[in-house]
């Protein structure tokens, strides 16, 4: 039964990756909100893409992120109008210490009818493992429990578009 049931739905899932056109092939521009960031989005297929971005955040995080999601698109019913998911990497490196997170991504992009820009929106918590030492902290920084910490960037951007398909 359920051997039949993947077969149903992995042959809907088929022809609903048919009806749907990738809406451009790669892009570049800027993402700003709680963050400045440059952001590049280069398209496998119709669906997933690699979302790559770095920049600065707007306030009391001081340092460079960096993150590199793969995202999953969706059609809506709207035209040219795309939601995402996604998640990945993000690398936060302040003055003295490097920090890894797992990041996650939601979004919802819409494309120029003459597919040449783009405007998005979205949000991206993350969690990063912050090292409880420095470079510097001795034995008695490896007895301490790593912290984790979370953010959360909501940006707007716009995308120009240089690979159509």
């Amino acid at each position: 039964m359920f051997f039949l049931f993947t077969l149903s739905f992995g042959s809907n899932a088929q022809e609903e990756i048919i009806k749907y056109e990738k809406p451009y092939g790669a892009s570049a521009g800027l993402k700003i909100g709680n963050l400045f960031q440059a952001d590049y989005k280069h398209f496998f297929n119709s669906e997933i893409a690699l979302n790559v971005s770095t920049g600065f955040f707007l306030g009391d995080w001081d340092g460079l992120f960096t993150s590199a999601n793969v995202t999953y698109h969706h059609d809506t019913n709207l035209e040219n109008l795309y939601w995402y998911y996604g998640g990945g990497l993000s690398l936060r490196k302040p003055k003295e210490k490097s920090e890894l997170g797992m990041a996650t991504v939601f979004g919802l992009e819409t494309v120029s009818n003459d597919k040449w820009i783009n405007f998005f929106i979205d949000i991206q918590p993350t969690a990063y493992l912050l090292n409880p030492g420095g470079p510097n902290s001795g034995l008695g920084a490896l007895r301490r429990q790593p912290e984790l910490i979370y953010t959360v960037a909501a940006t707007m951007g716009v995308r120009f578009i240089f690979k159509k398909y």
